[in-house]
């Protein structure tokens, strides 16, 4: 399955560990905050990069 996550906060990043633990694909993450504007999200989870 391939997921598309809006916000990435505290929960969509707990949402992004789960996803990959299934197996799922994360195509992409959108979020209004420019701190992490062209950071890896799975940096951010801290998890390995995507």
């Amino acid at each position: 399955m391939r997921v598309g996550l809006f916000g990435y906060g505290a929960i969509n990043r707990l949402v992004a560990r789960v996803v990959l633990e299934r197996g799922w694909e994360i195509v992409g993450v959108v979020d209004k905050d420019p701190r992490i504007l062209g950071e890896d999200a799975g940096k951010l989870a801290g998890l390995e990069p995507l």
